[in-house]
């Protein structure tokens, strides 16, 4: 562990139990001077941790071999111990082992300070299940150093996703390192940390942020999306069922996400209480709008916290089904082409007229006899 002066720089350890099931806290006495140790506890259940290392800006340079050392709660007699395997001749086929060292002693040593520093400002409301939040963070430059600084999560507690690595471009100072928490996300305060990477003059300088606690919440709501369905060209209703679980104060925003190519909302976001049952979005259909069922349909729901906007991510798997315009059946277009029929032929083909009979004749002959005797 290379421990910059006037910086840190984490590292995770990975737990074995053999009969311990508690939290356990570890110590690392014998660090060498101007240097102390922050570690997390390793939580009942989880089997890694996160330890960060911070030296003084005085801190002598030096180094020196330092045990790990476990103990359970608060019991006073340890029960686990450091051992690390250090692979050293590997060779062909495939990288195989040919010589390798366990060690019962981590190496630490203090070195030049580094030309930057990273700073994660601890988090105010809570990250829930089902949720999402950021982590704020911020580069401190030193002297020249402009360089891009890679960022990446030394550890991820159980049910709590990140994204692999974000960069502070060169010359920026700020980012935002984005989490998520599963649906089953243990429910607990964490401690996390953020390993920094750059170039320096002489190659790769690390450093790392210092403990940032995490809180894992319960959800203050949960959604369910019935199946929508509407046709090309026309207009449908989505609602969206609401379950209020926890109580707040003022309005959230529900912003409805995951919508097909071509299907636009009269409005998004749209505004909750805690009352709230149902929120029913309007959207529109264009005509040439992909027919099928789309299923990716969500919602993120923006609740207030007394910290701070709680984040989370509801209803998903909501279905939108969208049908081809509806055409008349062919019994119908008949009962249809049959009631208009005798009207067009009253117009252009008239009825020809009846023939006389025999007596009707012979009257209208008469009739014109007398009228040429006149």
């Amino acid at each position: 562990m290379s421990v910059p002066r006037g910086g840190r720089v984490a590292t995770r350890v990975r737990v074995t139990r053999k009969g311990v099931s508690g939290d356990l806290r570890l110590e690392a006495p014998g660090l060498p001077a101007g240097v102390r140790m922050f570690a997390a506890p390793v939580a009942k259940g989880a089997a890694e941790a996160v330890l960060v290392f911070e030296a003084a800006n005085d801190a002598p340079m030096g180094a020196a071999l330092v045990p790990l050392t476990a103990f359970e709660g608060t019991n006073a007699s340890p029960v686990g111990r450091f051992e690390q395997v250090l692979e050293l001749v590997q060779g062909p086929p495939n990288n195989t082992v040919y010589f390798q060292k366990t060690v019962d002693r981590l190496v630490v040593a203090v070195t030049q300070a580094a030309p930057y520093a990273v700073h994660v400002e601890p988090p105010t409301a809570p990250m829930v299940r089902s949720g999402s939040l950021g982590l704020r963070v911020r580069v401190e430059r030193h002297g020249s150093f402009k360089g891009p600084v890679k960022l990446r999560m030394m550890w991820s507690p159980p049910g709590v996703g990140a994204q692999e690595s974000i960069t502070v471009a060169e010359g920026q100072s700020e980012a935002v390192y984005p989490l998520n928490a599963s649906g089953d996300a243990a429910l607990r305060s964490w401690t996390v940390a953020l390993l920094a990477e750059a170039d320096g003059a002489k190659g790769k300088v690390w450093t790392s942020s210092g403990p940032v606690p995490l809180e894992v919440a319960p959800p203050y709501l949960a959604m369910r999306i019935p199946m929508a369905a509407g046709e090309q060209g026309q207009a449908v209703a989505i609602p969206c069922k609401l379950d209020q679980l926890v109580p707040f104060e003022g309005e959230a925003t529900v912003l409805l996400a995951g919508l097909p190519p071509k299907v636009t909302l009269e409005k998004n976001p749209l505004v909750i209480t805690r009352d709230s049952k149902e929120v029913v979005f309007q959207a529109v259909v264009a005509a040439d709008a992909p027919v099928g069922q789309h299923k990716g349909l969500f919602c993120q729901v923006t609740v207030p916290g007394k910290g701070g906007p709680i984040v989370h991510s509801v209803g998903g798997g909501g279905v939108l089904r969208i049908g081809a315009p509806s055409q008349p059946k062919p019994g119908k277009a008949a009962e249809v082409a049959a009631a208009t029929a005798p009207s067009k032929a009253a117009v252009t083909n008239p009825p020809a007229a009846r023939p006389l009979s025999r007596l009707e004749k012979l009257r209208a002959e008469a009739a014109g006899a007398g009228k040429e005797g006149k």
